[in-house]
């Protein structure tokens, strides 16, 4: 039995990332109220059982935990402080989770704010493709009251299989900046170097497995099979997806007065196509197969 057995929890935002994290809590046993601006996801999550809201103010008088997992702090803004807003119907001794990927400085003035109304909020980023959160195995990095964070336990193991208590208020969104700064680095590097094998007469696959077990490995090559199956759709989403949280670390680096020349030089790259030209090279390698 979990120790919000009996509360209830709202959900809104079913996007990518969001509709199957929100199908996990569902399949899982919560009692869910999901909302999204979007009618096709939200009538998914009906079918399988959740209820559904009529405004984020309605979910939010209807649950004792609300997870926020929308595009951007732009978003979030709306959902919480918009006309028919979760503010306009939230409790106090509710605990509002922001999973999106957001600046550590807006979830703390997040928490400020909230705090007026007796609500506690959590930051709570997480790593991981759609395919992870399908399977309920997504990392997620959590900041905030660490009693209140306890209390959580049971709705993040309900959507992950990492979950990890970053600190204070603001130190998810952190880990998970760096983390993201770190893979946007290492798969610009790691996609550069297999290009130069290949094109230096190595056959892909093989390079890829002597890679894995070798000090030049990373996530692109430890995970391969799935990366490889997902080339020709990131090739045309994955960019503009880095370049938000790109813009974000180096955000936060101004306002800490720390250079950051990798990282923007990385950033740079790839605002001028370098990762798309590279992931499109890999295509031409699997087709011409």
């Amino acid at each position: 039995m979990n120790t919000v057995e009996g509360q209830k929890i709202g959900f809104v935002g079913l996007g990518n990332i969001g509709k199957p994290m929100a199908i996990q809590l569902v399949k899982k046993g919560f009692d869910l109220t999901v909302f999204d601006i979007i009618p096709q996801p939200v009538e998914e999550l009906r079918m399988l059982g959740a209820k559904v809201g009529a405004s984020p103010k309605e979910l939010a008088q209807a649950s004792d935990f609300i997870i926020t997992m929308v595009v951007d702090a732009a978003q979030t803004e709306g959902v919480v402080f918009g006309e028919e807003g979760l503010w306009d119907g939230l409790r106090a001794g509710t605990v509002l989770i922001a999973m999106s990927t957001l600046t550590p400085q807006y979830v703390r003035e997040l928490a400020q704010r909230a705090s007026k109304k007796g609500v506690a909020v959590l930051d709570a980023a997480v790593s991981g493709f759609a395919a992870r959160a399908e399977k309920g195995t997504l990392s997620i990095m959590v900041g905030g009251d660490e009693k209140i964070f306890e209390k959580c336990i049971p709705v993040f193991e309900g959507m992950g299989k990492n979950i990890f208590y970053a600190g204070g208020i603001g130190s998810g969104q952190v880990i998970k900046l760096v983390n993201n700064m770190l893979f946007q680095i290492n798969q610009l590097g790691t996609l550069e170097g297999l290009r130069l094998g290949v094109k230096a007469g190595v056959d892909l696959d093989r390079l890829v497995e002597a890679l894995k077990v070798s000090t030049g490995r990373s996530f692109i090559v430890e995970d391969w099979g799935f990366i490889k199956s997902q080339l020709a759709h990131y090739t045309m989403r994955g960019p503009s997806r880095l370049q938000k949280d790109q813009k974000l670390a180096l955000e936060l680096a101004k306002d800490l007065n720390i250079e950051m020349p990798v990282l923007t030089l990385v950033s740079e790259l790839i605002s001028r196509g370098r990762l798309t030209e590279e992931l499109a090279s890999l295509v031409e390698v699997e087709t011409s197969r």
